[in-house]
């Protein structure tokens, strides 16, 4: 049975009417509760008892925030709050985080059952976080989008809940931004459950609970997502960012757009191929029409560390050669990069084309001719690794571009 403590329902009604506005990894006051927003009768405490040999004490709930202590086995603490598969308790005379599961603190946050075979199989292959996938729920292009997403989810081990367990290698389709966070939710809070449940001794659990690649196959277009039922756009992202967050590692995090023409803005349209074979324009040489996009103020939200994928043209799934990425791959350029120049890097054309006597417009040319008619694609089945595994995929290119071009 599910057991419910009365503070979780009167935090979650503030959350429902105050809205979390996430902006950074460090400015957590920007969106984590006042306590000024609490009763008196509110702030009442709960406890929980450390079941873990030695635990960190976070700034926020998430293992990317700083650590401000410890606590060992044994050690009751005063809880203000759950957040996310995360406590906020009171840490001397200050407060801090730590993880649910590391505590005997009993949770009403998912119904979902699992196995122990799952929970391991998190811990040995997602150590860093787990893999999501989500498809259009329209009627237009369906069983593209269904036979690419359920591919996908098979080849990369993709988890999420149906019928009420939490299982892998499964994707979920969404009409809706409502059902798109709901999913999200739903699984993330199983998997923290699944992991509580079904306990490893010696193993750190705070990492692999959340999600690394967050994969969406759908409808786009430069200010949103269109999932067949509705629509997930631009005016969305701040509740979605605060909605989500402690479920995601935003140290490591990539969020792929399989979706048209999110990686660009309304004012602008893009054609990779003229603008390489034509006027050759370097790496270093920003495309503003990259700025604005609903990728690039995606990536805004989910913070300096992570990295949001979008396609610059037409072309959803298969044969979409152009892609650009924002944030931590990007370096932080609000323009992004192009996955071109992920892979073949200026350093890298300025060397080459010293080593066989070319030009660097020439042999930038060459190797923007060679990344188009490959598997690069983002969007078929031979170039998922571009968002899964970009710099392996950048490597591979290079030395195929090599061979080529002794």
């Amino acid at each position: 049975m599910k057991q419910f403590r009365w503070f979780e329902t009167a935090a979650l009604g503030v959350a429902l009417f105050m809205g979390l506005a996430l902006n950074s990894c460090s400015d957590e006051e920007d969106w984590m509760f006042s306590e000024d927003e609490f009763s008196e009768a509110q702030l009442a405490l709960s406890s929980a008892t450390i079941t873990k040999g030695a635990i960190s004490v976070r700034t926020g709930p998430g293992v990317w925030y700083d650590r401000m202590g410890g606590l060992r086995y044994g050690k009751k603490v005063s809880v203000v709050k759950e957040q996310a598969g995360w406590l906020k308790i009171k840490y001397g005379d200050a407060e801090g985080w730590i993880y649910r599961p590391d505590t005997d603190f009993a949770s009403s946050s998912s119904s979902a059952s699992c196995s122990a075979d799952i929970a391991n199989f998190i811990r040995d292959n997602y150590p860093d976080g787990y893999n999501i996938i989500f498809a259009y729920n329209g009627s237009d292009q369906a069983a593209e989008f269904h036979s690419q997403a359920n591919s996908f989810s098979k080849e990369y081990h993709t988890l999420n809940v149906s019928s009420g367990a939490l299982k892998k290698d499964i994707y979920r389709k969404v009409k809706n931004y409502s059902e798109f966070k709901s999913g999200i939710l739903e699984t993330g809070r199983a998997v923290v459950k699944c992991l509580a449940d079904n306990p490893r001794s010696g193993y750190d659990d705070s990492k692999c609970s959340q999600i690394k690649n967050l994969t969406v196959m759908t409808h786009g277009f430069t200010t949103g997502l269109n999932f067949g039922g509705g629509y997930f756009n631009s005016s969305d992202i701040s509740d979605f960012g605060s909605t989500v967050f402690g479920f995601l590692n935003r140290q490591s995090l990539r969020v792929q757009l399989y979706a048209c023409s999110t990686a660009r803005n309304k004012n602008t349209k893009e054609n990779w191929y003229e603008r390489y074979t034509g006027n050759v324009i370097k790496e270093q040489d920003p495309f503003t029409g990259g700025k604005g996009s609903f990728a690039q103020l995606l990536s805004e939200e989910m913070g300096a560390d992570a990295t949001v994928f979008g396609h610059t043209t037409a072309g959803h799934l298969s044969g979409n050669y152009a892609a650009r990425c924002y944030g931590k791959m990007a370096n932080g350029a609000v323009h992004g990069k192009h996955m071109f120049d992920v892979y073949f890097p200026q350093s890298f054309v300025t060397e080459q084309a010293k080593r066989i006597g070319k030009s660097e417009d020439t042999t930038r040319t060459s190797m923007y001719s060679y990344y188009r008619s490959t598997g690069a694609f983002p969007g078929n089945n031979s170039g998922r690794d571009t968002f899964m595994d970009p710099e392996g995929k950048g490597k591979k290119m290079r030395d195929a571009w090599l061979s080529k071009n002794p």
